[in-house]
């Protein structure tokens, strides 16, 4: 299960709106999530880079100080294919001109699928940084006889 899952980044490529749910939890603080609004991975470090709000990151430093585990949903809005994606914590860095050009890219697509939602979930890439995740183990979250599944997990 060494190799980086097809399945994960084949949503990504896909022409489809995805929603994205980021979580962090400590002993010694109760469980937390924001909303993610692009995803973007790099296979080679093994890497998965997601948009958030900036003021998210404010709720999120805590977790991030007291060293907790990340995980990020990744759902397709139009069939829920869905991946959860656990690791650590890697960096905050600002985005991208390739972040942003995904960021628009998902707000067009999310449109095009579903006119009335847009003011929901679009925002501006200034309103936004990155996380960066370092994948420890991907599951199947897609309903059905493999959801729960592990797809990957590093260095096995």
């Amino acid at each position: 299960m060494k190799r980086w899952p097809a399945d994960l980044a084949r949503l990504l490529d896909r022409q489809v709106p995805i929603f994205i749910h980021v979580a962090a939890a400590h002993d010694e603080m109760p469980p937390m999530s924001c909303r993610g609004y692009f995803a973007r991975t790099d296979e080679r470090s093994g890497q998965v880079w997601i948009g958030i709000l900036k003021s998210q990151w404010a709720r999120l430093q805590p977790y991030i100080q007291r060293k907790s585990k990340l995980a990020a949903l990744l759902t397709c809005g139009l069939d829920n294919e869905s991946y959860q994606v656990k690791g650590t914590f890697v960096e905050r860095r600002s985005c991208s001109d390739e972040d942003n050009a995904t960021l628009e890219d998902q707000i067009k697509i999310t449109f095009r699928h579903y006119p009335n939602l847009v003011p929901l979930v679009s925002v501006h890439p200034s309103d936004c940084l990155c996380i960066g995740i370092e994948v420890q183990s991907i599951y199947q979250q897609t309903p059905g006889k493999d959801a729960g599944a592990l797809i990957y997990e590093r260095g096995v």
